[in-house]
C-alpha cells in the first residue's frame, strides 16, 4: 500500500506542476503563439497525470477502468501537440500560418483516433483498457492488438520529428543561445523518451513487480527543461507590464502579481496535501480527489488573475468571490474527522490577505465567513477527543509555515510601499531642483546644467554613465551630444562619432513611438534583435534606459 501511495502521490505532484506551468506560460504572454501551444501541451500532461494518479489509487475495477479511458485525453494527444510546439519554436515551414490547416490536420487526426477507438467507443475501449492490481497500484495489461501497435507508431513517429527538427534547428542556428536551447531540449526529451520506454514497456516485461505507468513524471523532465530556458533565455517572451502604484492602492503591479503568485502557489501545496491525506484515509475519497482537482486549478487560476484582468478593482472582486466560496469549502470539508482540530486557523490566513487591499466590503464579508464557520463547527461539533499524533504536528507546521510566509510578503509589500514612497519624494525634489536650476540657464553655463541634468537623473537610477543623444532629420544616424560619466567609468563611446540607427532597429522603434528601452540585461533582447546585442555587448553595457 505504501508504495501505491507514493506513486500515486508522485503522479498528483506531476498534474499539480503541470498546471502552474501552464497557468504561468499565459500569464507570460497569452498573444504570443508558443506560450498558447506550450500551455496547452501543459494542461495535456496535467490530465494525463491527475487521471493516472486517480486511476493508481482507485478502489476498485470498474473506477480503475474508467479513469484509465479518461487518460486518453492526455497520453494520446501529447505528442501531437509536443511536435507542433517543436513545429512553432524551430519556426519551421510548417509554423506558416497558411499552412496551419494541413498542419492541425496532420497533427491531431491520430490523437482524434486515439481519443475515439480509447475512450468513446466502449466496444474497442473495453477490449483495448485491461487493468490488474498490484502491490504498486492499478497497471494496464498490453493487449498487443493492431490498435496498441498504431499507437506505439504514433508515438515513436511524432517523437522521432520532434528530434529530427530539434537537431536541424540546433545545426542551422549560428546564435549561441539557440544551440544551447536546441542542446537542452535534445537531451531532456532523450532522456525521457528514454526512460519512459524503459518504465512503461521494458520494466514490466521482466519486473515481478508490474508497475502503472510512470509517464507523466518522465515527461516532467522536457517539462522543467523548458521552464528553465524560459527563464535563462526567455523562451517564450514575457508581456511587458508597466509597474505603477495608484491612489488608495497598497500593492503596485509587481507586487499584486508576487501576492497572487504565493496564494495560487499555497493552494497548489494545499491540494497535493489534501490528495495525500485522502489516500491515507480512504473513506470519502473520490470526493476528496476532487477537491484536490479544484483547488489546484483554483491556484492556477488565482495566478493568472492580475495578468488577464485589467483593473486593480476587478482583480480584488474576482479574488474576493474566490476566498469566499473557498474558505466555507475547506472548514466544511474539514469539519470531520481526524484534521477537525487544525483547520481552525485557516480564517485568520485569509483575514491577513484582506489586509492588503484597500477594500472593506472584502474584509467584512471574510469576517463574516469566520464567525459563520465558526458557530457551524461548534454546533456540528459541541466537543470530542482526539490524540495528537504525528500527522497533527505535522500539519500544525505546516499552517505555522503558511502563517510565517503570508506574514513575511505583508511586511515586504509594506515596506516595498514606504520605499516607493521616499524614491518618489526624493524624485519630485529631483525635478524641482532640475526645474529651478534651468529657470537661469544661459549660454555660458548651459552645458554645465546639462551635465548636471545628467548626473542627476544617472545618479537616481544608480547608473554610472548617461547621455543625450541627437538623431539626424531623416533617423539615419544619432550622435552623443552630452554626456555624464561616473569618475571611475572609462569613455567607450566617443562624442563627435556618429552611429548608424539601422544598427539599432528596436530600441529606434520603441524610442519614436515615444515608448521607455528598459534592458535589464543585454538577454532581454527579443530574439530578433542579434545585431543590437551584439553591438552593446562590444561597448561592455550591461543594462540600459532610454527615454
Amino acid at each position: 500500500m505504501m508504495l501505491q501511495n507514493l506513486i500515486s502521490m508522485l503522479l498528483y505532484v506531476s498534474f499539480v506542476i503541470y498546471v502552474m506551468f501552464g497557468a504561468y506560460s499565459l500569464a507570460l504572454n497569452k498573444e504570443e503563439r508558443l506560450n498558447r501551444v506550450f500551455a496547452v501541451l501543459c494542461f495535456c500532461f496535467s490530465i494525463w497525470g491527475f487521471a493516472f494518479a486517480a486511476t493508481n489509487s482507485a478502489g476498485t475495477y470498474a473506477e480503475a477502468i474508467f479513469l484509465r479511458r479518461i487518460s486518453v485525453f492526455g497520453w494520446g494527444v501529447a505528442y501531437s501537440l509536443i511536435l507542433h510546439f517543436v513545429i512553432v519554436l524551430t519556426e519551421s515551414n510548417w509554423s506558416q500560418k497558411k499552412k496551419w490547416p494541413i498542419l492541425f490536420l496532420t497533427l491531431y487526426l491520430p490523437s482524434v483516433f486515439f481519443i475515439f477507438f480509447f475512450c468513446l467507443y466502449p466496444q474497442t475501449a473495453n477490449e483495448q483498457v485491461q487493468m490488474v492490481k498490484s502491490v504498486a497500484g492499478w497497471t494496464s495489461v498490453s493487449s498487443e492488438n493492431i490498435l496498441e501497435k498504431l499507437f506505439y507508431l504514433y508515438y515513436l513517429g511524432f517523437s522521432a520529428t520532434s528530434f529530427l527538427l530539434l537537431i536541424k534547428w540546433y545545426l542551422k542556428s549560428s546564435d549561441h543561445d539557440t544551440k544551447n536551447k536546441a542542446l537542452y531540449l535534445l537531451i531532456a526529451f532523450s532522456v525521457a523518451l528514454s526512460l519512459g520506454t524503459f518504465t512503461d514497456v521494458l520494466a514490466n516485461s521482466f519486473s515481478v513487480v508490474k508497475l502503472p505507468s510512470l509517464a507523466p513524471i518522465v515527461i516532467m523532465i522536457p517539462a522543467t527543461t523548458i521552464f528553465y530556458i524560459i527563464h535563462k533565455f526567455g523562451l517564450m517572451r514575457p508581456k511587458e507590464h508597466k509597474i505603477e502604484y495608484l491612489e488608495g492602492v497598497i500593492l503596485n503591479t509587481n507586487s499584486r502579481m508576487k501576492l497572487f503568485m504565493f496564494i495560487g502557489t499555497i493552494l497548489a501545496v494545499g491540494s497535493a496535501i489534501n490528495f495525500f491525506i485522502r489516500l491515507v484515509h480512504a473513506d470519502d475519497r473520490l470526493t476528496g480527489i476532487m477537491l484536490s482537482c479544484f483547488l489546484a486549478l483554483l491556484g492556477a487560476i488565482i495566478t493568472s488573475i492580475p495578468y488577464h484582468v485589467k483593473t486593480v478593482k476587478n482583480q480584488e472582486k474576482i479574488l474576493a468571490i474566490i476566498l469566499s466560496i473557498l474558505l466555507p469549502l475547506l472548514m466544511l470539508s474539514y469539519s470531520t474527522g481526524p484534521f477537525s482540530n487544525i483547520i481552525w486557523p485557516v480564517p485568520i490566513f485569509f483575514l491577513m490577505i484582506t489586509m492588503i487591499f484597500n477594500n472593506k466590503k472584502i474584509f467584512y464579508t471574510i469576517a463574516f465567513l469566520t464567525i459563520l464557520m465558526g458557530i457551524i463547527l461548534w454546533v456540528r461539533i459541541p466537543d470530542f477527543d482526539m490524540l495528537v499524533g504525528f500527522r497533527i504536528y505535522s500539519l500544525r507546521l505546516l499552517l505555522y509555515g503558511i502563517g510565517i510566509s503570508l506574514t513575511i510578503i505583508i511586511r515586504n509589500i509594506y515596506v516595498s510601499r514606504l520605499d516607493e514612497n521616499a524614491k518618489q519624494e526624493e524624485f519630485q525634489k529631483m525635478i524641482s531642483d532640475i526645474s529651478a536650476d534651468f529657470l537661469t540657464i544661459n549660454h555660458n553655463d548651459y552645458r554645465k546644467k546639462i551635465t548636471d541634468l545628467l548626473k542627476r537623473s544617472g545618479s537616481y537610477v544608480n547608473a554610472d554613465r548617461a547621455y543625450i543623444c541627437s538623431f539626424s532629420k531623416n533617423i539615419d544616424t544619432f550622435s552623443y551630444a552630452y554626456r555624464w560619466l561616473d569618475e571611475h567609468v572609462k569613455p567607450t563611446i566617443r562624442e563627435t562619432e556618429k552611429y548608424e540607427t539601422a544598427a539599432f532597429p528596436w530600441c529606434k522603434e520603441r524610442l519614436l513611438n515615444n515608448q521607455i528601452v528598459y534592458l535589464p540585461n543585454p538577454g532581454a533582447l527579443p530574439l530578433e534583435a542579434d545585431e543590437e546585442r551584439a553591438e552593446i555587448l562590444k561597448h561592455q553595457i550591461q543594462s540600459i534606459i532610454g527615454v
